[in-house]
């Protein structure tokens, strides 16, 4: 199964802050955004097109823009740019979590670009781009690469896309006016997509537990817990459900046919069962070792209809995790079967009494502080200006003798 669900990154239309933006000094410092703008573009729709896309190059051109588009913003705000007319260029951007994908075969079906006249738009879209372009390279590398390294780097990748949604969080760029109706940019959206990288941190620390046996069951089953709860608080968040800001109707309804039937409501379900069976998994293997075996065996059964829960989407999402962990459960229940047929002779609970031993999900892997924006390159200018000012004020002054 993917650490993560993947999304795919959104393209957006051209734009020339050339035509929309006056100013003689900082003249050239537009034309570098046009530049760095249309770089960006460039590489979104290269991405869209390859079979193997080049993230890292998304992710160094949406690097290189940030800096001239918060510059642009900052100018406008402090007046060092006029906007020509008052008219503000009209961004496009095609929304990730709009598209929808099939249970079974994971094609993309397009929507069209939305189209708002907005810096606060193209500031949202461009961020929340650059999180999810963060998390599409670490599952690429994890996919690609052999290093045992590899689970590190995707849960450094997971921690630094969830700093950046968190700035986004913090901003609270889906409630200004002229964008309050993009379901991408909602707080709960954004809430839901945080939520969602906290889950998939934890189910890393799954994976490469299985991949390098690197801890305790009895951790390990806390740690898939808490990797359930986030996905089902995700899904709730995303439909509505769980909704985080004022509670309106009108918010409720931008939400709730966010995600029926479409691959980021079906992935959401599969990996929440998926934990769900590697908890029961995990305390079955603690139980057995505490001499527990009827509840051992009760938990792989439960462990198993997890799994069966979710049988169809398993075979686009799970595999070949999926695979592993029911052949495994099916060892185990043979085995523990045996050993209590033949020894232990104990009952085995069912599928309520199981529950009520779980124990309560961990966390392991505290939220990230807030990503920092890159400075505005006017302020970064003003105080070259400042310190090369002072520097000359300083200099001993002309004597003659």
């Amino acid at each position: 199964m993917s650490i993560f669900y993947p999304f795919p990154l959104p393209t957006t239309g051209s734009i020339i802050f050339s035509q929309f933006i006056n100013t003689v000094e900082h003249r050239q410092l537009v034309l570098n955004a046009d530049e760095k703008r249309a770089r960006l573009r460039d590489s979104l729709k290269r991405a869209k097109r390859a079979e193997n896309p080049d993230i890292l190059g998304v992710i160094n051109a949406i690097e290189e823009y940030l800096p001239y588009l918060f510059t642009l913003m900052d100018g406008i705000e402090t007046q060092a740019f006029e906007v020509i007319n008052n008219q503000v260029p009209l961004f496009s951007w095609r929304l990730p979590m709009k598209a929808a994908t099939s249970s079974k075969h994971i094609r993309v079906v397009e929507p069209p670009r939305v189209e708002v006249a907005s810096f606060e738009y193209e500031r949202g879209m461009t961020v929340l781009t650059y999180a999810l372009a963060i998390i599409a390279f670490g599952e690429k590398t994890l996919k690609q690469s052999e290093s045992t390294e590899k689970w590190k780097l995707m849960s450094n990748k997971l921690m630094q896309a969830e700093s950046v949604l968190r700035y986004l969080a913090e901003q609270n760029v889906g409630l200004a006016n002229n964008i309050a109706n993009i379901p991408d940019l909602h707080p709960s959206t954004i809430s839901g997509l945080i939520t969602m990288v906290s889950g998939s941190l934890h189910l890393n620390i799954i994976y490469k537990s299985q991949a390098q046996g690197s801890a305790s069951s009895s951790l390990l089953s806390r740690v898939s817990l808490y990797a359930a709860e986030k996905f089902g608080t995700a899904s709730q968040l995303f439909s509505g459900s769980n909704h985080g800001g004022n509670g309106s109707n009108s918010n409720k309804k931008l939400l709730t046919n966010l995600l029926p039937n479409n691959g980021l409501s079906q992935w959401l379900k599969a990996a929440r069962n998926f934990s769900i069976a590697y908890a029961e998994k995990y305390m079955a293997d603690t139980s057995q070792q505490k001499g527990e075996v009827g509840l051992a065996i009760a938990y792989l059964q439960n462990a198993k209809e997890a799994l069966n829960a979710v049988e169809d989407i398993s075979k686009v999402y799970l595999q070949p995790m999926a695979g592993k962990l029911k052949s495994y459960i099916d060892e185990s229940q043979t085995l523990f079967k045996a050993e209590n047929d033949r020894i232990a002779f104990q009952p085995i609970p069912n599928s309520s009494e199981v529950e009520q031993n779980w124990p309560s999900g961990r966390e392991v892997v505290p939220n990230q502080p807030t990503w920092v924006p890159p400075v505005s390159l006017l302020r970064v200018q003003n105080e070259y200006s400042s310190a090369d000012s002072q520097e000359e004020s300083n200099k001993p002054g002309r004597e003659y003798f």
